[in-house]
Formats: structure tokens, C-alpha cells, sequence
């Protein structure tokens, strides 16, 4: 059997072919998400400092969408869960100071999920 180490169950069945090609389609993904995050990070930034309007709240909500989505697709279930809560964040009209601090922890979790192992786990 082979493991790519991404995404969910079993990869029995699957050429090393496949498997390294799954391998390299999820380290991209990751580096992805990772530049994700630095764009999430500018828009708190932005919003820290009173500079993000509702265009890019919904932005940087939809960033964090895709997070959700690529993280899921590839095992990071922390990430994932994380980018969700922060994506409901940000899609609210006003940001309050606590749920700016909320959200730059959720990033901090996402950060680390993603340069960490996927979970093992069956999503979904």
C-alpha cells in the first residue's frame, strides 16, 4: 500500500506514480495556504489599524474560505477548522477588539497546522 501522507484514508490501490503526484499537488497546496495566511495576516493588520471596509472583510473572508476547502481536501483538519472560524469572523459587519485578538490566534493556529503533519482521521 502506499501513503502519500495527504488527504484521507487509504491510498491502497495507487501507483507510486499517483502517490508522488498527490505528494506534490499537496506540498503546493500548503505553500498556497501559506501565502494565504500572509494575506490574512495584512488584512488583520489592516483592520488592527482601521483600514479594512467591508470589501476587504469579504476578501479576506473568502481567503480564508479556500483554506478551509484546500486544507480539507488534504487532511489538515485543524487548519481547516480554524480558517473556518476565522472566516465567520471576518464575515461579520464590525470587528471587535477581542474578535480581532480571536482571529490572530485562529491565524497563528492555521500557521501551525499547516506546517505540521495532516491528520490521519477520515474528514468529513
Amino acid at each position: 500500500m502506499a501513503d502519500t501522507g495527504y488527504g484521507r484514508g487509504s491510498d491502497q490501490g495507487l501507483t507510486v506514480d499517483q502517490v508522488n503526484t498527490f505528494r506534490t499537488i499537496g506540498v503546493q497546496a500548503v505553500q498556497s495556504n501559506l501565502r494565504r495566511a500572509g494575506q490574512l495576516s495584512e488584512a488583520l493588520s489592516a483592520a488592527a489599524n482601521g483600514e479594512l471596509d467591508r470589501d476587504g472583510r469579504d476578501r479576506a473572508a473568502l481567503i480564508a474560505h479556500q483554506i478551509v476547502g484546500s486544507a480539507g481536501t488534504f487532511g489538515f483538519r485543524d487548519a481547516t477548522d480554524a480558517a473556518r472560524r476565522l472566516e465567520l469572523i471576518l464575515g461579520r459587519d464590525e470587528l471587535s477588539t477581542a474578535e480581532l485578538k480571536t482571529a490572530g490566534q485562529l491565524l497563528v493556529q492555521i500557521r501551525a497546522a499547516l506546517v505540521g503533519e495532516p491528520s490521519d482521521q477520515d474528514y468529513g
